[in-house]
């Protein structure tokens, strides 16, 4: 069995940790041990070592909890220091869970230099994204080590195994790797987003929105685990829960401007809550910094200026459009939006065909860019050409998108007379 070497700051501070470690001030025989502990220095399993200490019952009481031995020592390998060394037996399970709650020093294994030869191995198979040299290469690793989760940062090659088994389409796997680092870091938000999102991948709905909830609960504020939580209530109809949870998150978390960005989208899809998406929109600009994603700001711009529009403000909300556009000229969703709005809202029917048509150029296949052109294509007038690009957006749109539909039945109903 593995030895452990735990360094502290004082002697007090080892005494202090080994006396709860043991059963703390209401279990005599802890402090009995931790003072005859401090007389001698360490205690070996006379059964194991064939060691003598007079106190039978101090030496039943540590053997019953898997000690094997423990060693004070004031220096380990030329390092000065305060040390405990210690050695756990197969019944020590409790033992182990405790020294990661109360230990204030680092915990090191006498295989550390073998460890960190894994850990070489372990970063040359992330880098060739070799998934089964680095599944192996880590079970090696907590294998020599069971503690080396409970170091937070080791925590992140966890991770991010996982989310390569996720890109991979391996669900199992990465649920695998996914339930095992919540065990070990039951708080940690990037935990539950993965674990969500592999329930998602599986159509599991109600088990990716649990997942999303409980980590929200954990990590109070957390923007992508309210964001995502949301997204999944408001797609099962109950929006007015997405707006609860988007309340509390920002009270906690009053500065994310994809908090404010999601609230802003759930009131805009709210009757007679525009005044509050605005609102919100306003803010989640305010609140953006360049740390933030590009992605983030163009999906805000759209909205706002789409929101802005709405409450009739179409000069401000072409500008924002265009600013969106300015960013990235490329982006399909903002000529789409730039197109609708043209055609809508300023019925300026040729820039929205003129938009439409940028669309088609990136996507031939934009069944919504067909729609707009046909829309516009029927507001002017040009009813044979309305009608050739609508029935070609119902070849590529789903049969249950409303706007089309409606679109078909104007376009019968406004067919020339023969």
């Amino acid at each position: 069995m593995e030895s452990l070497y735990i360094q502290f700051t004082n002697a007090k501070e080892r005494e202090d940790f080994l006396c709860q470690l043991l059963g703390g001030d209401k279990e005599p025989l802890a402090i009995e041990a931790v003072e005859t502990l401090k007389a001698r220095s360490y205690w070996q399993d006379p059964k194991v070592y064939g060691d003598n200490w007079q106190n039978v019952t101090c030496t039943n009481f540590l053997r019953n909890k898997g000690v094997r031995f423990i060693k004070l020592l004031n220096s380990l390998e030329g390092k000065v220091g305060n040390w405990v060394v210690l050695s756990l037996d197969y019944k020590a399970k409790a033992l182990r869970r405790k020294i990661f709650q109360l230990c204030k020093g680092h915990i090191h294994t006498s295989d550390e230099v073998s460890e960190n030869c894994l850990l070489e191995q372990l970063q040359t198979a992330f880098l060739a994204e070799d998934l089964k040299e680095t599944n192996e290469t880590m079970l090696a690793i907590y294998r020599q080590n069971p503690w080396f989760f409970k170091n937070k940062e080791n925590v992140n090659y966890g991770l991010k195994l996982a989310e390569m088994y996720l890109r991979e389409g391996d669900l199992t796997k990465a649920l695998g790797w996914y339930d095992f680092l919540i065990r070990e870091d039951p708080d940690n938000p990037l935990v539950y987003l993965g674990l969500g999102s592999v329930y998602m991948m599986a159509g599991d709905i109600e088990s990716s929105l649990d997942c999303f909830l409980e980590g929200l609960e954990r990590n109070p504020g957390h923007d992508l685990l309210c964001y995502n939580s949301c997204l999944l209530l408001q797609g099962l109809g109950e929006t007015d829960l997405a707006i609860e949870e988007t309340v509390i998150a920002l009270e906690n978390n009053p500065e994310s401007p994809l908090l404010h960005k999601l609230a802003g989208d759930l009131a805009l899809n709210c009757t007679g809550m525009l005044e509050e998406a605005l609102e919100h929109y306003k803010k989640a600009i305010f609140c953006i910094n360049e740390e933030d994603s590009q992605e983030l700001l163009i999906q805000l711009l759209n909205n706002y200026g789409l929101a802005l529009a709405q409450n009739g403000e179409t000069l401000i909300g072409e500008k924002v459009l265009l600013e969106s556009l300015n960013i990235d000229d490329s982006r399909e969703d903002t000529l789409l939006n730039l197109s609708a709005f043209y055609g809508f809202f300023l019925e300026d029917h040729d820039m929205a065909i003129d938009c439409a048509k940028k669309v088609l150029n990136i996507n031939p296949d934009s069944g919504k860019a067909y729609h707009n052109l046909g829309l516009a294509s029927l507001a002017k007038g040009d009813w044979e050409i309305a009608r050739w690009y609508l029935y070609k957006a119902k070849k590529l749109l789903p049969k249950d998108y409303a706007p089309l539909n409606n679109a078909l039945i104007d376009l019968q109903e406004k067919r020339p007379k023969s």
